[in-house]
């Protein structure tokens, strides 16, 4: 049985980088996306190890607390 894991945004910011592609194998600690805050870069990482089955944004998107960015299938 596969586990879906959804990656929230902790932050109102703004997508700075898109590290992984749908598909693309993850572990856990890999950095998934740059968010830029008020001028600073925090990284968002993978909570698991697994594959990305959606992402859910693009680089400069906007992001709200709360957001889905992607899904994870372990």
């Amino acid at each position: 049985m596969s586990i879906n894991s959804d990656i929230i945004s902790p932050f109102d910011g703004v997508i700075h980088q898109v590290n992984f592609q749908t598909g693309d194998t993850v572990k856990e600690g890999d950095v998934l996306f740059s968010i830029s805050v008020k001028g600073v870069e925090l990284d968002i990482l993978s909570p698991l190890d697994g594959r990305l089955d959606k992402i859910e944004v693009s680089s400069k998107d906007p992001v709200i607390p709360g957001m889905v960015l992607a899904t994870i299938v372990e």
